[in-house]
C-alpha cells in the first residue's frame, strides 16, 4: 500500500488568513493608528445641485403640509434617490402668529406613513418681526448630514404648534446630489 501523506496543519481560518489569531494570546496593541473619514460628499460635489420649492401656504392647525417644486411633489423621481448635503425651509408668518414645525421626509408619499425628521425643530416668534412677517429658519444639523433619500419618499412640513389665523408659507431649500437607485 502506498503512503498517504497527511496534512496535520489545522486549515487556515478567517483570523488566520488575516494574520490576527493569537491562539489564546492577550492581542498586542497596534503600534499605529488608522485614521478614515468619509469622502463621499468631497467625490460628488461637482454634481451638486440646489432645488428650491415653492411658497407652500400652511394649514393653520397642527398637521402635514407636503412640499412642492414647481406643483410637483418635492421628491426623488422614480428610479432615482437624493443624497441630501443640505436643507433649510423659511417658515414666514404675520405678526400675530406662530407656528412651531419641522421639515420631514415620509416614507411614501403618504402623510399618514412614519417619517424621518431632517430638521431641528422651529418656530417663529410672534410680534418679533419687522414691517409685520416674522420668519423662522429650519436648518439641518451638520451631524446629520448626509442622508440618503429613496424614490417614493416625500419631503413635507409638520406644523407642531400654531397660535394665530394668518397666512403662513414654508418654502424649502435642497442641496443635493441625485443618483440612479
Amino acid at each position: 500500500m502506498d503512503a498517504i501523506s497527511v496534512n496535520s496543519l489545522p486549515p487556515v481560518g478567517l483570523l488566520g488568513l488575516f494574520q490576527v489569531k493569537t491562539d489564546g494570546a492577550t492581542p498586542r496593541p497596534m503600534k499605529e493608528l488608522q485614521w478614515t473619514f468619509d469622502c463621499t460628499e468631497y467625490f460628488v460635489r461637482g454634481s451638486e445641485q440646489i432645488i428650491k420649492g415653492d411658497a407652500v401656504a400652511v394649514a393653520n392647525a397642527v398637521g402635514v403640509t407636503l412640499l412642492t417644486v414647481g406643483g410637483i411633489a418635492m421628491a426623488p423621481p422614480n428610479g432615482k434617490a437624493w443624497l441630501l448635503t443640505g436643507l433649510t425651509g423659511v417658515c414666514v408668518t404675520t405678526v400675530t402668529d406662530y407656528r412651531r414645525g419641522r421639515i420631514v421626509a415620509f416614507e411614501g408619499q403618504s402623510a399618514a406613513n412614519t417619517y424621518i425628521a431632517l430638521t431641528d425643530e422651529t418656530a417663529s416668534k410672534a410680534g418679533a418681526a419687522a414691517a409685520g412677517v416674522g420668519a423662522a429658519l429650519a436648518a439641518m444639523r451638520a451631524q446629520d448630514r448626509p442622508v440618503l433619500i429613496r424614490p417614493g419618499n416625500q419631503l413635507a412640513w409638520i406644523t407642531l404648534e400654531t397660535i394665530g389665523a394668518g397666512a403662513v408659507t414654508v418654502t424649502p431649500t435642497a442641496r443635493l446630489i441625485e443618483f440612479p437607485y
